[in-house]
């Protein structure tokens, strides 16, 4: 006797692997073949940062090796009066798992540090190796912000679990949510426009962020520097943010244009928990593709 196992149509469809939920994203952006051949890109703009009451302006740069390289720099031109202008550049990123942080002037005064640790420093090797891997998981996400939308793509080293949400409707518009799980667990919502399927809007929750300053005195005897008070951060002791709620981050992707047959954003606009923090618009992208 033989026994006959009947499977249904409908048994067959749900069980099948569900489509890649960025593959309509990519399409939108461009030829996806020449997207995943995409190793590397870089730009040139301005930022506007809002901090502490103050707009800063300065120019930005952005260099990525995927998935192994990225730096962020920021160009802050300064007019010092009688000694004339200068400019302090900012480089922040990781170079595979070595964070970078590094700040400098052409104007001959010390320079502000380049990263301020927040609790107590790292003190065993196992303290340092687990403060730089923070740091580097840190700076890769970072990079996601701008290779999600203009990659769609998870990566090594930055690897996302990505699932297909659903429509729904923010602020007015008509909109498609797709869910990126990051490396940390933190859940990214990245959303589409439903009629075109670009990019628009990324958000996640995040630790609130926290402005410190400080401020200087320079000494000057006709017309050169004879001495400065370089001016020190005092920080509060622990995490500032301990206790705390976590934020909501927005970042909204707008000003798309054509480069190298791609159809990325060139303008990035961030705000946390509400109130405007940066405004990141770049030129032309250039690419590196594998060969």
């Amino acid at each position: 006797m033989r026994a006959v196992i009947v499977v249904s149509a409908s048994l067959l469809l749900s069980t099948a692997q569900p489509a890649d939920p960025l593959a309509e994203m990519r399409r939108a952006i461009g030829d996806e073949a020449a997207l995943q051949q995409v190793m590397s890109f870089s730009a040139n703009g301005s930022l506007k940062t809002v901090g502490g009451g103050r707009t800063f302006d300065t120019g930005y740069e952005i260099q990525c090796d995927v998935p192994d390289r990225f730096v962020h720099t920021t160009f802050q031109q300064m007019n010092l009066g009688p000694m004339g202008n200068g400019t302090t550049t900012i480089r922040s990123g990781f170079d595979k798992d070595k964070p970078i942080a590094e700040v400098s002037n052409n104007l001959g005064l010390p320079s502000p540090p380049a990263f301020i640790p927040v609790g107590p420093a790292p003190k065993t090797p196992a303290e340092i190796d687990a403060d730089l891997k923070r740091r580097v998981l840190a700076e890769r996400a970072k990079m996601v912000e701008y290779t999600l939308p203009l990659l769609g793509r998870s990566m090594a080293g930055a690897d996302l679990t990505i699932r297909d949400g659903a429509d729904v409707e923010v602020a007015g518009r008509q909109l498609h949510e797709i869910d990126a799980v990051r490396w940390d667990g933190v859940t990214l919502h990245l959303f589409l426009d439903r009629a075109t399927r670009l990019p628009v809007r990324l958000t996640w929750l995040g630790r609130p962020f926290v402005i410190a300053s400080s401020t200087s005195e320079v000494s000057m005897r006709g017309g050169n520097v004879v001495g400065q008070d370089g001016g020190r951060i005092a920080l509060p002791a622990g995490d500032p943010t301990a206790g705390q709620p976590d934020v909501e981050y927005v970042l909204e992707f707008s000003d798309f244009k054509v480069d190298n047959g791609f159809n990325w954003p060139h303008r990035f606009v961030t705000t946390i928990d509400g109130k405007p923090w940066s405004d990141a618009k770049l030129g032309k992208f250039r690419i590196k593709k594998r060969s």
